[in-house]
């Protein structure tokens, strides 16, 4: 049977009537405006699919990014272990802050880094001995400095060594299983610190550090020219592997950059100006090398920290070092201070042992030494005086 609704008519339906092919629905909806949203091409779908295949794409690109610097920093760490630290002895000491002498109640700022610098009284590779050299270094990432802080040898203080006494300080170095960890208990203790961590050096090392950094500029007077000289005979004395060449003795002063050993003679004067004097050149020294060294290249650090290192016995790790790199790539200035000063008011006395030593109020120095570290009332002490 013949389908009446083909064709041009019907008279079922009525002669008006006339059968049309539906037409495109989506072609009838963009005419009248409207877009059919719930299908999957329309324009919002399709704008949504690349938004989500671009953030797809960053977010690839971010974690190849962040691969590609975990790499990048394991090589460094990986170069600088194995090659620009070959050599350096480590010690490392406990975390925990009692063990380390820190009192309860001592405030460490998270921008301020002190370590202990020793130099001891030893020869050849020896790294036992007493520390005639004591200095806090304190890198202050809050205003940018690297500040100093001498304490002299000679300063009465309390510390343990087998029983409870008080002796002096460049003793504490000497006692115990570990010697820079007595010490740094010592002056923690003492002088309400947080040092955690330290470098030792001794004094016919120093010489060769001074030497690969190019030598250290100071300014010397007449006085300590012959000094030096003198320091110069006594060198060969103290020690047989010492070598004095007649080019190291000097026959003028005033502002000149000093070679190795030219160097250690002038930081071991004491002959005038006495401990105070000493720890003043100790200071210069270490100024004379920074100055010296500002300039450097980027390559000639990495030549420079690979010829030390073997010199210095330490506690800090390959990645503890690396923090301190922004000292390379700012403009850090160095501040200095000598404990005791007028400030503890210092007298001469005789220990225990019948030894000379400097005696003075150690909370007054306690509290110099935290002000003049962090720049602010210090915790312990409340300025006032």
């Amino acid at each position: 049977m013949a389908d009446k609704r083909k064709g041009s008519s019907n008279k079922e339906y009525g002669d008006s009537y006339q059968y049309r092919t539906p037409r495109n629905t989506s072609s009838r909806n963009k005419e009248a405006g409207f877009e059919d949203v719930s299908s999957y091409s329309s324009s919002r779908e399709y704008n949504k699919r690349k938004k989500n295949k671009k953030g797809k794409t960053i977010a690839k690109s971010l974690i190849a990014v962040f691969c590609a610097i975990l790499i990048i920093a394991g090589a460094i760490f990986i170069y600088a272990s194995t090659y620009l630290f070959e050599g350096l002895t480590t010690n490392p000491l406990p975390r925990d802050p009692s063990e380390l002498g820190i009192n309860s109640g001592v405030e460490s700022h998270s921008d301020i880094k002190n370590i202990a610098l020793f130099g001891v009284d030893a020869r050849g590779d020896n790294m036992e001995g007493r520390s005639d050299a004591i200095m806090i270094l304190s890198i202050d990432n809050v205003h940018n400095k690297l500040k100093l802080t001498s304490l002299l040898r000679d300063s009465l203080v309390e510390m343990e060594n087998g029983s409870y006494a008080q002796e002096k300080l460049n003793h504490a170095y000497v006692y115990g299983q570990d010697g820079a960890l007595n010490a740094i208990q010592t002056i923690n203790k003492n002088y309400n610190l947080d040092i955690s961590d330290y470098v030792t050096v001794n004094f016919a090392k120093m010489a060769k550090i001074v030497d690969a950094c190019g030598g250290a500029r100071v300014t010397i007077t007449e006085g300590e020219m012959y000094e030096i000289n003198d320091n110069l005979d006594l060198l060969t004395l103290d020690d047989p592997t010492a070598v004095v060449y007649d080019s190291d003795y000097m026959y003028e002063y005033g502002n000149l950059v000093l070679n190795g050993n030219q160097a250690v003679a002038f930081a071991r004067i004491r002959n005038i100006g006495g401990d105070d004097g000493r720890a003043g050149r100790q200071q210069m020294v270490l100024q004379g090398l920074l100055a010296n060294l500002a300039g450097t290249s980027l390559g000639d650090y990495q030549n420079l920290v690979r010829e030390v290192v073997q010199y210095c016995e330490t506690s800090l790790q390959a990645d503890a070092i690396f923090t301190f790199l922004p000292i390379l790539f700012n403009d850090y200035s160095l501040e200095t201070l000598t404990v005791p000063g007028e400030y503890e008011q210092a007298y001469d006395d005789y220990a225990a042992d019948g030894l000379w030593v400097y005696v003075y109020d150690l909370e007054r120095a306690s509290r110099h030494i935290d002000v003049f570290i962090k720049e602010e009332e210090s915790p312990y002490y409340p300025l006032g005086e």
